[in-house]
């Protein structure tokens, strides 16, 4: 792992969700507002399915890369852009040394498109109907059939989503040092209620098969929960805002810019929208408890914010 026009809440010019338990969850960015520069607009973990990762346990997916790079041709972008697709590929751009392409992974309890693929072959980025500005291409992933995790005998469920390693070269996973950064910003849509998480794996939340120091799972990987618009919205998602999973059974770790391994975009495995299982749920129209799960969505020009 790019409108037109950035549609906000009418209540609202940066929206941002809460949880129960106080933490912050997400911000949506008017358009035009700072952030690094886009495709000439205002810019603003794994699976036994698509690669990286061991079994969850039941407590959380797998947080691992997807196995990236390899004998890819990396594209030239402006210098804060991880990937704009803009090339019609879903390789990385080529700057500071990043290196990875975009992949897709799920708990196989459902359907996906693109389906997860071998290591190392990126998927490929759709062509939008309507161009987003000077934007012509974005991820697009869907999927249905998602069991939800705690459904009747189902505890293993965790989700489904697309994401990219940032350094991934001849088979190694490498860190990549974002401390010079504030966060990452993107361009996204879903045309039904979709929840993502926005997942930053470091090296202590990752484990050592991805390049990261984690025993085993659960590594409790930081994230920002995002509930996506139905029209092309900008957001931010700041270093400083990331959060991890509240409970006894997850490590707590700091986050560190500096040993970064990848950026996923995962579908959370129920529809609680919580930072904990206990965690009284956000009710989004469409989302029902123990229906299985399904969603729709779009990422576009992925870029650091300074």
């Amino acid at each position: 792992m790019s409108q037109p026009s950035g549609r906000v809440g009418s209540a609202m010019a940066v929206a941002m969700l809460t949880i129960a338990c106080g933490g912050e969850v997400g911000r949506l960015v008017p358009e035009g507002s700072g952030g690094s520069a886009g495709a000439a607009q205002a810019p603003m973990a794994s699976s036994p399915s698509g690669g990286g990762g061991s079994g969850g346990e039941g407590h959380g997916s797998p947080s691992g890369g997807g196995g990236s790079g390899g004998d890819t041709v990396a594209q030239a972008c402006p210098a804060d852009m991880i990937v704009d697709m803009e090339d019609g590929t879903g390789v990385l751009c080529d700057h500071e040394g990043r290196a990875g392409v975009w992949y897709a992974f799920n708990d196989a309890t459902g359907q996906q498109h693109p389906e997860p693929g071998p290591a190392g072959v990126p998927i490929e980025p759709q062509l939008l109907e309507a161009p987003r500005g000077t934007s012509r291409y974005a991820m697009h992933t869907s999927g249905v059939g998602f069991a939800q995790f705690g459904c009747g005998s189902n505890v293993t469920a965790w989700g489904a989503g697309i994401g990219f390693d940032l350094r991934f070269r001849n088979g190694i996973y490498g860190t990549y040092d974002a401390s010079g950064y504030r966060g990452v910003a993107f361009w996204a849509k879903s045309p039904v209620a979709t929840f993502i998480r926005v997942r930053l794996t470091t090296v202590a939340t990752t484990t050592a098969d991805y390049g990261g120091t984690c025993p085993e799972e659960p590594c409790n990987p930081h994230f920002i929960l995002l509930a996506l618009q139905l029209e092309w919205s900008r957001y931010e998602v700041l270093f400083a805002d990331l959060i991890q999973l509240d409970d006894y059974y997850y490590p707590e770790n700091p986050f560190l810019p500096d040993q970064l391994l990848n950026i996923q975009f995962l579908v959370p495995r129920d529809n609680e929208a919580g930072v904990h299982q206990d965690t009284p749920p956000v009710e989004i129209e469409g989302w029902s408890s123990c229906q299985p799960m399904e969603f729709d969505f779009w990422i576009d020009d992925v870029a650091f914010v300074r």
